[in-house]
Order: structure tokens, then C-alpha cells, then sequence
């Protein structure tokens, strides 16, 4: 009597992880700190993100601060994860603190419905995010129409994730 032995090797990928198991969602591997490619590689040890030089990006958070000029400029600011496109954009609500050059900015006209940056995650697999910073707009209608882009553009640039901070 002959005893034949199948093996089969069966292959499942649920939607949200890889074939090595790792979590995939995209949500998930945004976010936390990502760092610009001309920080400093033990940028990444010190607490908390500096102004201009690292991005925390918390989906859960719907009021993190954001600070976009150094003594000048905190926000309350959101992020929005177009999944779809493996974009992120981030959404001012208001001004947190301000120094003498941000109080002179006019608020009320900026409109918060308009994302402040647009961050392309295509390269989260590579541990790679673009930031193009869009800075405040105005509002419909507004009498002035200076731009306010060049707050905050110091985010601009590429981003890699260090560590698991």
C-alpha cells in the first residue's frame, strides 16, 4: 500500500497586511514623526517635533498643535487621509499662540476649509512622504488678497520616519 502526503501551502493576505504579516494599513503607518531629509539623524531622540523640523501626524487627534513659525505662528491643526490617493492633508482650526508677526496676520479672513499642506504618502513603503506646504488662504470674497504662503514653508520637502517614536 502506497501512502501518498499533499502538502499545500495556501497563501492568505487579508486586506490591511502584507504577505510578511506587517500591518499595512495606511492610516497606521503614517502615523507619528516624520523627520526632513536634512534633519539630523539623532533628530529623532529628542521629545517633541521642533518648529518646522518634524511632522507628527495623528489621525485620532482632531486639535494637535502645529507650530508653523518659530515665536510667531502655533495652530490647532487636523489631518485628512485621502486613502484612495495615498494623500494627507492638513487642515488649520485657529491660532493658538501667536508672537508680535502672527497677531498681525488676519485670522478671520483665512479660510479653514482649505488645507494648509498637502502631503503625498505614494512613498510610505519606502518610508518616504512629500510635503508641498500651501500656507493660508484666504476666504471668497476677502478684500486683500496677499498670499500667506511663506508662513509655514520651512515644511516643505521630503520626509522619512526614524525610530518608532
Amino acid at each position: 500500500m502506497r501512502v501518498f502526503l499533499v502538502v499545500l501551502h495556501l497563501v492568505v493576505v487579508l486586506p490591511g497586511c502584507t504577505e510578511s504579516g506587517r500591518n499595512a494599513d495606511l492610516k497606521t503607518r503614517l502615523t507619528g514623526r516624520w523627520f526632513p531629509e536634512s534633519a539630523e539623524e539623532d533628530a529623532h531622540e529628542i521629545d517633541g517635533c521642533f518648529c518646522g523640523r518634524c511632522l507628527n501626524i495623528q489621525f485620532d487627534k482632531t486639535d494637535d498643535s502645529l507650530c508653523v513659525e518659530s515665536n510667531q505662528i502655533s495652530v490647532s491643526a487636523y489631518y485628512e487621509l485621502d486613502e484612495a490617493n495615498k494623500r494627507v492633508a492638513i487642515y488649520f482650526k485657529e491660532p493658538t499662540d501667536l508672537g508680535t508677526g502672527g497677531a498681525s496676520l488676519p485670522w478671520d479672513e483665512f479660510d479653514r476649509k482649505k488645507p494648509i499642506a498637502m502631503i503625498d504618502a505614494s512613498g510610505v513603503d519606502k518610508n518616504t512622504l512629500q510635503v508641498k506646504w500651501l500656507g493660508f488662504t484666504k476666504k471668497a470674497g476677502s478684500k486683500e488678497k496677499q498670499s500667506y504662503g511663506d508662513f509655514g514653508s520651512d515644511y516643505a520637502g521630503v520626509y522619512h520616519k526614524r525610530g518608532n517614536k
